[in-house]
């Protein structure tokens, strides 16, 4: 029994791994396309906006389960004396693959499971490194989950 609920949740691991791939690879291919814009294009003052991809603002079961499941690795990582691979890994998921609310999600699993140093270093770095936009949007979340200390906290390191 313990073996097919294992099994089952490698498959489901395995289905989130190449989800994210598959946007991590969308996203390097909308990059290589920002590369190659006309010089005509380049030449522009400002650029327009882009909207995001419309996106249901309550999180998928699967965008929890991959948050809890990211904190359990850097858990991990952390128990086993290699916290600066459980920063890296969070740090690069999220800067890079998860939204702002499933970013949000992962900070507040960290508060949660107690690993506050991790917690902290997260918010200093996403608030320091990611765009205003995303900073914000973690702040709301963060704000509206019942964390406004951090939703501070990640704004504070975007202004500094």
């Amino acid at each position: 029994m313990e073996f097919v609920r294992l099994r089952t949740a490698v498959a489901d691991l395995k289905v989130i791994v190449a989800d994210l791939k598959a946007e991590l690879a969308e996203k390097a291919a909308s990059e290589a396309g920002l590369r190659e814009r006309p010089v005509a294009a380049q030449s522009a003052r400002t650029q327009l906006p882009v909207p995001r991809r419309p996106r249901d603002r309550q999180l998928s079961t699967k965008d929890v389960s991959a948050a809890r499941q990211l904190v359990a690795q850097a858990e991990e990582l952390d128990r086993s004396g290699r916290d600066d691979l459980a920063f890296t890994l969070l740090r690069q998921t999220t800067t890079e693959l998860l939204t702002p609310a499933e970013t949000a999600l992962v900070m507040a699993e960290l508060r949660y499971r107690e690993h506050d140093q991790l917690a902290d270093d997260l918010i200093h770095a996403y608030g320091r490194d990611q765009e205003n936009r995303d900073v914000m949007a973690v702040a709301l979340e963060l704000h509206e989950n019942g964390a406004p200390d951090d939703a501070g906290a990640v704004l504070r390191a975007a202004l500094g």
